[in-house]
């Protein structure tokens, strides 16, 4: 499986080496290419867009620190949502009609249909 991995933090740090650890194919990016150069040097592939991160990707993580960072991610130029392949995975991420901005900083009107799978993770 082909993994991508986005935001490499104080949480996604340690999870995506833990991907790259399983044996995945691991393509990463965060704002800090600093932050990808030990996972890098282990052999995972460095994306200079979210967009990239997502190219060929069968899922991608998302580990990212606010709400507006997650929306800048997903739809910003070069956004995430815009390289997604039908099928993707993406946890860490939601779209559904009952979102709010409260719960959720991506809008259902900027969720147009397609073929790829936005599950959410939140805190309850």
């Amino acid at each position: 499986m082909n993994v991508g991995f986005i935001g490499l933090g104080h949480m996604g740090g340690p999870m995506s080496r833990n991907v790259l650890a399983a044996g995945y194919d691991l393509v990463v990016h965060d704002v800090h290419r600093e932050a990808a150069a030990e996972l890098e040097a282990a052999g995972a592939a460095w994306a200079a867009t979210p967009r990239e991160t997502g190219a060929g990707r069968e899922v991608v993580i998302t580990m990212l620190p606010t709400p507006p960072i997650v929306e800048q991610v997903l739809l910003g130029e070069n956004g995430l949502l815009a390289g997604l392949a039908p099928g993707t995975a993406t946890p860490a991420a939601r779209c559904s009609p009952s979102s709010s901005t409260k719960t959720s900083p991506v809008p259902l009107s900027a969720c147009p249909p397609r073929p790829w799978t936005v599950t959410p993770f939140r805190k309850r």
